[in-house]
Order: structure tokens, then sequence, then C-alpha cells
């Protein structure tokens, strides 16, 4: 007798239900049924949308065939394994190490126990389309433009991990197409609500125990270009006024030293000593600054963003107002984001504060 022959795989495709039924709303779904195999028990799942539905259906589909044409399971690392090897061996320090370490935990939730070679670009795009996993809060999430992105950016560091260490033999996001993320202009404040927050910044709560402190902040952040980090972690015996310049030992790119402006000088001379509190405290006196400053809202990284336009639009210098804020390899994005966000007229206002 000859050898019986091996059927194909049948195709999985995504059907249309209704749920509820029998009710006046019926809502209708997709859902993609899977049977049962020798590896694997039988699958249901379900998707608010079509395309959701068949690009899940598509991948399950692809995996099927990888697995008749070679007649056996393919045998590797699962994305735990790898996860947990990886997580024991990369140091992931910081907020950003945080970031990754929950975007990272959120893919392992889904495909933790998925060969690695086995995850396709097409099972990637239909997790970043569907809800996101659920934490221990039970909270439902979604996926957001910079969600996405940032996922994408950390998989991308994982996978090529993974490549090094041969824990997998390609990398699906190769692939996947780039999630992209529309950004805004960014927001600067005006002469006069500067203004505003100098005359406001002498008052506010715990001035009697810390000094100066809030006005150190404006001085450090509007005239010199520091993160709120930064200014966080400065003390008066960084300030050198014979050399004129400011010593930034740990910033986010590192040391520098950033030139003392003009405006700095005369916003800052009366300044003799401060103590910062605690970052919540901080936060708090800011928001009170802010509100006896008459301004509504508070753009993010106002301050700094202030800074970069304003003496972009003086000097023109953007490779030494790089080097200033701590963007020495972003000479372009200087140029590119920030030039003609404030009017020259006004910038030189700003600069004699």
């Amino acid at each position: 007798m000859g050898s019986k022959k091996k059927r194909a795989p049948k195709l999985i495709e995504a059907r249309k239900y209704i749920e509820n039924k029998g009710r006046k709303s019926e809502a209708i779904k997709w859902q993609v049924n899977i049977p049962a195999t020798e590896t694997r028990p039988r699958e249901r799942k379900c998707f608010d949308t079509e395309d959701a539905a068949v690009l899940y259906a598509d991948s399950i589909n692809r995996l099927l065939r990888r697995e008749g044409e070679a007649g056996l399971e393919k045998t590797g690392c699962t994305a735990s394994q790898a996860l947990t090897t990886f997580f024991a061996t990369r140091s992931l320090e910081g907020r950003h190490g945080d970031t990754a370490r929950h975007l990272l935990n959120d893919f392992e939730r889904v495909f933790g126990s998925e060969l690695l070679d086995n995850i396709t670009a097409i099972d990637l795009a239909a997790y970043w389309n569907a809800e996101r996993p659920r934490r221990t809060d039970g909270k439902r999430r979604f996926w957001a433009e910079s969600s996405k992105a940032s996922s994408f950016r950390y998989l991308q560091m994982f996978w090529n991990w993974c490549l090094k260490n041969q824990k997998c033999t390609s990398n699906p996001l190769a692939l996947a197409e780039r999630p992209k993320v529309t950004r805004s202009a960014p927001k600067v404040l005006g002469v006069e609500q500067v203004k505003a927050l100098l005359e406001n910044a002498s008052t506010g709560v715990h001035r009697a125990e810390y000094g100066e402190y809030m006005r150190a902040y404006i001085c450090l952040s509007f005239f010199a270009g520091l993160r709120t980090s930064e200014c966080l972690g400065m003390t008066i015996d960084r300030l050198d006024w014979e050399e004129g310049d400011i010593h930034v030992p740990k910033g986010k790119t590192g040391e520098r030293f950033v030139t003392m402006t003009e405006a700095f000088k005369r916003n800052m001379r009366g300044i003799s000593a401060w103590k910062w509190p605690l970052w919540r405290n901080f936060y708090k006196a800011r928001r009170e600054l802010v509100k006896r400053a008459g301004i509504g809202e508070w753009p993010r990284n106002a301050a700094r963003k202030t800074f970069i336009s304003a003496y972009l639009a003086v000097t023109k210098n953007a490779p030494e107002l790089a080097h200033q804020v701590g963007h020495n390899r972003d000479v372009e994005m200087i140029n590119r984001v920030y030039a003609r966000r404030i009017k020259t007229s006004e910038a030189v206002r700003l600069t004699e504060l």
C-alpha cells in the first residue's frame, strides 16, 4: 500500500456573528475559530472589527502553512523564557526602563507561551490594533499612537537581543510597519506670562523653609534651558559666576557646562541659597505659581521650549544652542522643531527681562 498523502491545512476564516441575539440592540461582532491540533487546543477569539479578525486569521493561516510544510511543530525559545533571561541580563533603569518593562510585560501577557519564531508581523499588527492587556487593576486600556511607537521600539531592542543570543532565527518587526506618531508644534509662553511668573515666584508654599527655590527654577529653566530634573538637582555651588557657566553633572545626556545668559545673571544675582522640597511639593508649588500668574494651561516642558525657541530666534546658532540644552546630536531637530516658534521681536524682549 502506498503512503497516505498529507492533507493541506484548512484555511481559517473570519466569520460574522451577532451578539445579544433576539434582543432589540444586536451588536455585530467577528470571530475566528481555530480547530484543535496535536500541539494546541481548540481556540475561539472575538473581535470588534472585521479588519482585526482578518489580520488574526491570516496570521494563524501562515503559522499552519509553516507547520504543514515542516511536518512538525517548530522548536525553540518561548517569549516568556526569552524575556526572563532578557530582564536578568539587561540593565533597565530609570523612567525609560520602567516603561520598557511595562510594555514588554504587556507583550508577554499575550505571546508568553508562543515560540519566538512563530510570532509574525501580522500577529503584532493585530496585537496593537486590539485592546491592551489588562494589568492587576483590571482597567480597560487601548493603544495610543505614542504607546504603539514605544512598544515597537522596545520590542525591536528585545528581538535584536534574541537574534544576538540565538534565541530565534528571524525578527518579525523587519516586516512590520513602524507606528507613526503625529507630534504637535511645541507650545511656548509669551513675554507677559514669563514676567508674571517672575513677579509671583517669590511667594508661595514652603518659601520660609526652602528659600527662593521657585525663582531659582524659573531662572534655570527659562533663562538657561535646563530640564526640570536637572533643575531639581542644582545647587548654588554649581554656579560659577567668575567663569560664567553652570555645571550640570548628571544631565539626561551626561555632564555639561551651560553658559549663563545675561537674563539669567540679572534675575539670579539676588538669590544666595535655596533648597528643593520633595518633588510632590515642588509640582504643587509650581501649579500654584502658574495659577497666581494667571496662566490657564502649563504646556509640557513649557519653560525649556520657550528658552530654546527664543534664543534660536535671537542667536541663529543652532549648534551652540544644542550643546547648551544637551541636544548635541540633534542640531537638525533644533532647527526643524523650534525655528520660527517665536517672533524675533518678542524673543528679544524675553532675553531682556
